[in-house]
């Protein structure tokens, strides 16, 4: 109440920036009307009466408004990706006043994640797994191949929860063995610092060299 904000002290120090607010739809609507002032005026005014300057400030507002109307099967016939589009907009169009809508210079709809992208999101997450402390400073390399990939999305593995429990199951299924092997087995004693990830009798295998 009696001191700036966060949000404002920031953009105060660092005048050209990229203003990300995750989730837009979960914010007071006071919070919309706020940002009707900053997409109208390019400035911000904050408790003090101070007035933040937002000229040179790109905001990017994330929302899952739609996410729940995607889910749902449609009836007819009809293309895909129209029909998301379409599902998106009404929602949108629910959730959030004209005023607000109509400030915005572009809505980017994203589309449900397809099973090449997921593929894409295991292999980046044991990339980050390579990259992580324990892994570097033993000089481990990890490879996966494509049929343990489609293997680690079998496991719960559902487009329309993004690509969080994808990371999980790397988490559970690679990262959890590789961690106990560093610790106690294959990789302890730095002789083997390259990992295969595979698939046996329909469990992940670890090949180590």
């Amino acid at each position: 109440y009696d001191q700036g904000s966060r949000l404002t002290r920031t953009i105060q120090n660092h005048p050209r920036t990229v203003l990300l607010l995750d989730e837009i739809e979960k914010a007071h609507p006071k919070v919309h009307t706020i940002f009707l002032q900053a997409m109208d005026n390019a400035k911000i005014t904050d408790s003090q009466g101070e007035e933040i300057d937002l000229r040179n400030v790109a905001i990017f507002m994330t929302s899952n408004a739609g996410a729940r109307e995607i889910q749902k099967s449609s009836l007819g016939l009809g293309d895909g990706a129209s029909v998301q589009k379409s599902k998106n907009k009404a929602a949108i169009e629910n959730m959030f006043a004209p005023e607000f809508r109509g400030r915005l210079d572009a809505i980017v709809h994203f589309n449900k994640l397809d099973r090449a992208v997921m593929g894409k999101i295991v292999i980046k997450a044991v990339k980050e797994l390579e990259e992580t402390r324990a892994m570097k400073k033993n000089n481990i390399k990890i490879s996966i191949t494509e049929e343990a990939v489609n293997f680690v999305l079998k496991k719960d593995a559902d487009a329309n929860l993004g690509a969080r429990p994808i990371k999980t199951n790397v988490k559970e299924m690679v990262a959890l063995p590789l961690s106990k092997e560093v610790l106690y087995g294959e990789l302890k004693d730095g002789s083997k610092t390259n990992v295969t990830v595979g698939v046996k009798d329909n469990k992940l295998e670890f090949l180590f060299s």
